[in-house]
């Protein structure tokens, strides 16, 4: 948790579009400032600078990285003089925090976007979340349409997420996508390379390298010969016995053609990720539907969910949600609450204590909502650090076939787990700037001698500072060994035709490959209970140096 006390003025420079749908900036702090190149005021407003966490991902790898990054900016609102906010749209756009020493020198300490803005008791928040939050989205986003040729039958794959494929893979199951013309899909992605075919093991001939899929498909091959096209390929005959094939997907740089260096992967992911948000709905006066059962409705939208109510201005306490509209009809919430169905709300008085079992007349009633069904055109894409790029090619070619839903963060995850590295949305130094326009990754190295960080008691809130020894270990000691299994194999085959090589027979035979890297002399000797840390990765070579990295 990132909470600093230092001298100087923190301010807040937060954007949003205005009751008329007029983009705004609007400028807070905490004690009042004003710019004196500028002369621009801002509003002493903030109750404190911000409460937030920020943490990189390793996908699971290690303890150090397993909370999520989330924050919040408080406004003061005691006088109601802050209400037209409420009007605001704030969602998906950005927020800087800064620190204004008494030198006049300005240090950002946050950027990021807002997730959303809300009224509790005399406060205004502002919730900031990470990215990396955001991004449990579907990574391939294409399924079979069922519509006959390469989109398959609504009798067998229609609604199939289809294949793709990410670096070097090795014997992976492709997806008969036209099954009547031999015709076998291994990615969707123009840039995938068919490199080799087998038929229970046994290698076929490629044939020729078509031009088109028009092509592939105008022409049938010979038997034991196959044709392709990126990511399709076509055999001579339907008869076979079990079809695997090798793949790469290649990445152009300059001049040069490479297949699946992690950090190419990696950025090739990055560059798809863009982002839209559900829209939050603020202060709204829902529509009365029947003054005596106090029914009302904000929207007919099916994707309308109610986050809170008001009588007045205060908040009524929310008894859950209605499992179907015939309960909203029937059903009252308790006294004195407020139950939801979709777009409808249902409120029940509270009784009015000078007259027992009468219940008090509601005033004017405003709710919070969000609709998931309704996104604002604005998006806004991200790049990947340059360095970042370099770091995790450095470790080598990796191999992902994907051919079930994922999730764009699992996939970044897995990279960097096979890597040994953690991956953040942020400039090059993980301390300064929280930059939502930019994903970063670094390897997990051994500690240096110099120090990243050194932490003043004024820069603290709290009673002390304590260190511990302790390791990452899940008992809270050091590794004394690091295994990666790799090299990963994905159709695993143990009864390939007679015909096949030895070699591609024992390449098949297991789903692994498996390097490890141990310290018995030192960490299991100083730590008899230390354990080892055993991984899957997706590199396609893995060397001891490699996985050294996460022996800590």
């Amino acid at each position: 948790m990132a909470r600093v006390q230092v001298q100087g003025d923190w301010v807040a420079i937060i954007s949003a579009l205005d009751a008329n749908d007029t983009p705004i900036t609007l400028f807070f702090s905490d004690k009042g400032y004003k710019d004196p190149t500028t002369g621009q005021y801002y509003d002493s407003r903030m109750r404190q600078p911000a409460r937030i966490n920020v943490t990189g991902n390793d996908g699971g790898l290690l303890r150090v990285m397993n909370s999520k990054s989330i924050g919040e900016i408080i406004l003061n609102n005691i006088d109601g003089k802050l209400n037209y906010l409420l009007d605001y749209a704030f969602d998906g756009r950005e927020v800087t925090l800064q620190l204004i020493d008494p030198d006049g020198v300005v240090t950002t300490w946050f950027k990021g976007i807002i997730t959303r803005f809300y009224q509790q008791g005399n406060d205004l928040q502002l919730t900031l979340k990470s990215l990396s939050e955001s991004l449990d989205l579907p990574l391939v986003q294409e399924r079979y349409q069922g519509t006959g040729g390469v989109e398959g039958l609504a009798t067998d794959i229609k609604g199939n997420v289809k294949p793709r494929v990410y670096g070097q893979v090795t014997n992976i199951t492709p997806t008969l996508c036209f099954a009547t013309s031999g015709v076998y899909q291994a990615s969707d992605l123009p840039t995938c390379v068919i490199e080799n075919v087998y038929d229970k093991g046994v290698q076929l001939t490629l044939g020729v390298t078509r031009a088109t899929l028009a092509d592939l498909l105008a022409n049938t091959p010979a038997a034991n010969v196959y044709d392709r096209f990126q990511g399709y390929f076509r055999l001579g005959t339907t008869t076979v016995q079990q079809i695997t094939c090798d793949c790469t997907d290649r990445v152009s740089i300059g001049s040069a053609t490479i297949a699946g260096l992690a950090g190419d992967v990696f950025k090739k992911i990055c560059d798809t990720i863009t982002f839209s948000t559900p829209r939050d709905i603020f202060g709204e006066i829902p529509v009365l539907l029947d003054d005596v059962t106090h029914k009302y409705q904000l929207s007919a939208s099916t994707t309308i969910q109610i986050i809170d109510v008001f009588d007045n201005g205060v908040r009524l306490v929310n008894e859950g949600v209605y499992a179907s509209e015939s309960e909203f009809n029937s059903t009252a919430p308790a006294k004195g609450k407020w139950r939801s169905w979709q777009g409808k709300i249902r409120i029940t008085p509270k009784d009015d204590t000078q007259y027992p079992f009468a219940p008090l007349p509601l005033g004017t009633i405003t709710c919070n909502a969000i609709d998931s069904g309704v996104t604002f055109t604005d998006t806004f894409s991200v790049t990947t650090n340059t360095q970042a790029v370099t770091t995790l090619n450095s470790v080598g070619t990796i191999g992902l076939f994907i051919n079930e839903d994922r999730t764009i963060r699992d996939t970044l995850d897995e990279i960097c787990r096979s890597c040994a590295a953690y991956w953040w949305f942020g400039d090059s130094d993980e301390q300064s700037v929280y930059n939502v326009n930019q994903i970063n990754a670094k390897l997990y190295e051994e500690p240096s001698a110099v120090a990243d960080l050194t932490l003043y008691p004024y820069r603290t809130i709290g009673s002390s500072i304590t260190r511990s020894a302790t390791g990452v270990g899940e008992n809270g000691l050091p590794y004394y060994s690091v295994l990666a299994r790799y090299g990963k194999i994905y159709t695993v085959q143990t009864d390939v035709l007679g015909a096949t090589t030895q070699t591609r027979k024992a390449l098949v035979a297991k789903e692994f490959l498996i390097e490890e890297q141990a310290d018995l002399s030192v960490a299991k000797k100083r730590h008899p209970q230390s354990t080892r840390l055993e991984f899957n990765s997706l590199l396609a070579i893995v060397t001891g140096k490699q996985i050294g990295r996460a022996h800590v």
